[in-house]
């Protein structure tokens, strides 16, 4: 059996490790993260080769593995960050808590949607169970 990759895209304030823990309780292999804040998100497809880079290691993680967006509100309302997620692969978008808006993000065609639970870690675990009856089929 193939162990499926996770990428992680979520707020700077979220700390990954936690969210990285439960993924790998759930069996999942974990591909890398990249954490913004406001500074961050605004130099999300602004040109950059750094961008750049980033974009495309969203687009081969959804590829090969799990790509999973954690939004909060400032990334949410970015039309940038939405720019950013590919159209094709398997994509996991939620929220890091319930206040937020995933609207824009729920017309990325075939993304996999998981609203937010009472904390983070429910989330997480949801959103874990959700890739795993999906890759079950």
């Amino acid at each position: 059996m193939t162990t499926l990759r996770v990428y992680l895209l979520h707020p700077a304030a979220v700390e990954s490790s936690p969210v990285f823990e439960t993924l790998k309780a759930f069996g999942y292999g974990l591909s890398g993260s990249i954490g913004l804040n406001a500074t961050g998100v605004s130099h999300i497809g602004d040109g950059s080769a750094m961008s750049d880079d980033v974009i495309a290691s969203f687009a081969v993680s959804a590829r090969q593995g799990w790509l999973m967006v954690i939004l909060d509100r400032d990334m949410a309302a970015s039309p940038r960050v939405l720019d950013a997620i590919p159209f094709f692969g398997r994509r996991l978008i939620t929220a890091a808590d319930k206040d937020v808006d995933m609207t824009p993000y729920r017309k990325l065609p075939g993304a996999l949607f998981v609203d937010p639970q009472a904390s983070l870690d429910e989330t997480v675990r949801a959103a874990a169970n959700a890739m795993l009856s999906t890759e079950a089929g």
